[in-house]
């Protein structure tokens, strides 16, 4: 328990602490994902790091072992459409316009 020294909680030691990744090889976007009550008042907020990712979803499939990370991808619903690579990162593009 990390009680008396940041808080009383993890929560109170994550919210007062700052990590550094160092030698890191990849890259990472950030999101923060955040909830408001009565469309004003923000209630709860999250940051989260999205690695890259394919974006044709049978190559993320030979590279990643789970099968619910690749029910999340966002080009799952194409994965029968014979698209190509190029085409298949248009669509990824597009989905991530419409989340803006």
């Amino acid at each position: 328990m990390l009680q008396g020294t940041y808080g009383d909680n993890s929560t109170d030691f994550l919210e007062a602490s700052v990590f550094i990744l160092q030698n890191v090889t990849i890259s990472y976007q950030a999101v923060a994902v955040n909830m408001y009550l009565n469309g004003w008042r923000s209630c709860f907020g999250e940051p989260a790091l999205i690695p890259p990712f394919y974006a044709n979803p049978i190559k993320y499939k030979e590279t990643h072992d789970s099968n619910n990370l690749l029910l999340l991808h966002p080009n799952y619903n194409l994965m029968g459409s014979r698209l190509t690579d190029d085409e298949f990162y248009l669509e990824t593009n597009s989905f991530c316009e419409q989340m803006l």
